[in-house]
């Protein structure tokens, strides 16, 4: 159906949930809960026969292993070293070790692999052939994020609520990015008594703003504690004239977000969870060159909040 669901924001209990619903939906057979294993693995075990994996006319039958490997990186592959790498450390490697520990114990027919990781051809072709050739088993399939949204139906979707966070909502995000970079740079030779600045935002009454954009009392205050004390650099940056050109940046971003907002707005709760999105987004489409200031992307967005660039104001 959809292979941008962003599968990283779910827990990965969610993601083992997930995983059984599918089963049940394309295998046809009665796949139980994840569970906890002797050998300290987490596995869905079950015995019959598919009714249509991988295909109606060639169904697998007999023993099952699933596995379910879940992260938190929008940008993860397969490929990354930590995953399929030939060390011992690495994910698969690991499994290797203990399905052939399983297998000597309990001999199995069948181990699917699912991961919300992207899965090149070339990659998923390397891994099969290196988990049956080491475990000794016929068939073998990693279900990577975009075979996994060919599975996903409507009501699944619903289910694990999905929806909430694809592509609709996408911004060009790129012109924040350079403003954050910017003033990563700037901020050490800002002069400004903060202290006088911070509190004048600190005694702006936020109460009526919060209640009309449901952004809830907890997120407030984390607001104030984890980024206020920035937001009067934040604004001296953007009215410098020297700027210009970038706060023309910042002034484009607000005004692509506010339109997005009032779109999606109700697909979300609390406005905690739309902040939240946006700074994923930011960070998510250039993760390489901004994981190191995922702080300040938050904070950016916060001021944004602050400021009533973003949310309804009246």
């Amino acid at each position: 159906m959809n292979s941008e669901f962003p599968y990283e924001k779910l827990f990965w209990q969610q993601f083992e949930d997930l995983t059984i619903k599918v089963c049940q939906n394309i295998l046809g057979i009665g796949a139980k809960k994840f569970a906890n294993g002797k050998d300290g693995g987490r596995d869905s075990r079950f015995t019959g026969k598919s009714e249509r994996f991988p295909s109606s006319s060639e169904p697998w039958n007999g023993k099952w292993i699933i596995q379910a490997k879940h992260t938190e990186v929008n940008t993860a592959s397969c490929s990354d070293t930590d995953f399929s790498g030939g060390s011992k450390s690495s994910t698969v490697s690991k499994e290797i070790v203990r399905l052939k520990r399983l297998m000597t114990e309990d001999p199995f027919d069948n181990y699917l692999l699912f991961t919300n990781r992207k899965n090149p051809a070339n990659k998923d072709h390397e891994i099969i052939t290196r988990i049956k050739n080491e475990v000794g088993i016929s068939n073998v399939d990693v279900i990577g994020k975009e075979q996994l949204g060919t599975y996903i139906t409507d009501e699944i979707a619903d289910q694990f609520d999905l929806k909430k966070y694809i592509l609709p909502f996408r911004f060009y995000e790129k012109d924040i990015q350079e403003v954050i970079l910017l003033f990563h740079n700037q901020q050490a030779s800002i002069a400004i008594d903060t202290s006088e600045i911070t509190g004048k935002f600190d005694h702006l009454s936020k109460k009526d703003k919060n209640n009309l954009n449901r952004l809830t009392e907890g997120y407030f205050k984390y607001i104030k504690s984890h980024s206020l004390q920035h937001f009067a650099k934040i604004e001296s940056f953007l009215k410098d004239p020297r700027n210009l050109h970038y706060a023309n940046f910042y002034n484009n971003t607000i005004s692509d977000l506010q339109g997005k907002i009032i779109i999606k707005r109700s697909d979300f709760a609390a406005f905690d969870e739309v902040i939240e999105h946006v700074s994923s987004i930011i960070l998510e489409s250039n993760f390489e060159k901004l994981k190191d200031y995922r702080r300040l992307i938050r904070v950016f967005v916060h001021f944004m909040y602050w400021q009533c660039d973003i949310g309804a104001k009246e």
